[in-house]
């Protein structure tokens, strides 16, 4: 969901789910990096 604000008087812009997600060699090596860099700080 898609909120204007975090408070009680937000108002709902849009919404939606998710069926299906890919994601290509070089997305997977990015995440793989980003894991790397969390782990070792």
């Amino acid at each position: 969901m898609l909120y204007s604000d975090d408070g009680n008087e937000a108002r709902v812009y849009g919404g939606g789910f998710i069926e299906r997600s890919e994601r290509g060699r070089e997305a997977e090596a990015q995440l793989t990096r980003l894991v790397a860099t969390a782990q070792s700080a």
